[in-house]
């Protein structure tokens, strides 16, 4: 009897570990990821606070465009494979210089200080995992 219970235990936990990976995400991060269809309209999110103590207080954001051949990189593993997928650029073209890139993607705008919500901190992008596989595909780093 006791053997049968431990093999009914046995059993009952792969398949709850079975049914559990199905959700497993997508990608993971420092995973790359190359743009393969412009976004034409891509969530945008600049963080801002104190740079002596670079944890946010303020977020803004907006739309903006990810062209084709832009490489990313997914910056945290998604909780599962329906969550959005958050990167930043890596490469666009041949420029791959952090600030060159900033520059190139995020609107002056949102770099400048501004009183009311404090100094830039840093941004990314994210999108959504379904583009995984038609606008975008996975890379090797």
């Amino acid at each position: 009897m006791v053997r049968f219970k431990v093999t009914v235990l046995t059993a009952l936990a792969a398949i709850f570990a079975i049914g559990c990976g199905g959700d497993a995400p997508l990608v993971k991060e420092g995973d790359h990821l190359e743009i393969i269809q412009n976004l034409d309209r891509e969530r945008f999110e600049a963080a801002y606070g104190d740079l002596t103590n670079p944890v946010p207080l303020n977020v803004d954001g907006a739309h903006v465009e990810l062209q084709v051949g832009t490489i990313v990189k997914v910056l945290v593993t998604p909780k599962d494979n329906k969550s959005r997928i958050e990167v930043i650029p890596v490469k666009i073209g041949d420029v791959t210089d952090d600030k060159e890139l900033r520059s190139m993607v995020v609107p002056d705008r949102f770099t400048e200080y501004r009183q009311s919500r404090g100094d830039f901190l840093y941004y990314s992008f994210s999108f959504d995992p379904e583009y995984l596989g038609t606008k975008v595909k996975k890379v090797q780093n």
